[in-house]
């Protein structure tokens, strides 16, 4: 899995307000479970949706880095947050949406290890539940690659993407990060971290998820149809 921790400070400077996804993930839980009450995110991060989602559903955050649950503790202090492997998720509850969302599942490198997700969202969620996942088609990760390093500013700080395909006899990429405070005459390390990501054929993931679920919509945000230039993709799916 990634490690966040070093990043988890900056990391709402680095990503800013994630308006545009917010607005689409609304849309799709009115669209797929209007009724929806009690919401799981899954990946949560620092919190920035759960905020963003706390008007509307009972919102529950399960992360992995310490470093980004504490971010998120500290933007909803009455909002329940776990830290566990969304691989391994066990909470002893259920909701009527799972959301798992930038990517978060392409950080897990096995796709035996997405299908054990699949199965532990689907004892997760009501009847009548929805899980929307999205992820980063092979094509968006070899496309990063190729217009590497990933440069982003906010203010003083400056963050670093260098990516690049993984090792012989590995798939996927991997991601060496670094961030600074840049001033006028000095420079200085805020964070170093490296993740990995890796994806795989959307047919693939389709099917896997159809082993647990009775319906799999899949949606490309970015064009009206998915096809081979998707980069991004939205799987929608039913009990």
């Amino acid at each position: 899995m990634a490690d966040y921790d070093p990043v988890a400070p900056f990391y709402d400077l680095v990503h800013g307000s994630r308006k545009q996804t917010i607005k689409y993930i609304k849309q799709l839980i009115k669209d797929y479970h209007p009724k929806a009450k009690t919401l799981l995110s899954v990946a949560c991060g620092t919190g920035t949706v759960c905020k963003a989602l706390k008007r509307c559903y009972q919102i529950t955050g399960v992360d992995i880095s310490s470093g980004m649950l504490a971010m998120a503790e500290k933007k909803l202090p009455t909002v329940e947050f776990y830290q566990q492997d969304m691989v391994e998720l066990n909470l002893n509850k259920k909701f009527d949406v799972i959301i798992c969302l930038f990517a978060s599942l392409n950080h897990v490198l096995q796709f035996s290890q997405w299908e054990k997700f699949f199965a532990r969202v689907k004892d997760h969620l009501n009847a009548g539940g929805v899980f929307i996942v999205d992820i980063l088609t092979e094509l968006c990760l070899y496309n990063m690659v190729l217009n590497s390093p990933l440069i982003t500013r906010s203010g003083k700080l400056i963050s670093i993407g260098d990516i690049s395909m993984a090792g012989e006899g590995q798939e996927g990429t991997v991601w060496r990060i670094k961030g600074y405070e840049v001033t006028r005459h000095d420079q200085r390390l805020l964070f170093a971290s490296k993740v990995s990501q890796v994806s795989f054929a959307p047919e693939r993931i389709e099917k896997g998820l159809l082993n647990h679920f009775s319906s799999v919509i899949v949606e490309d945000p970015e064009q009206e149809e998915v096809n081979e230039r998707s980069e991004l993709l939205y799987f929608i799916c039913s009990l």
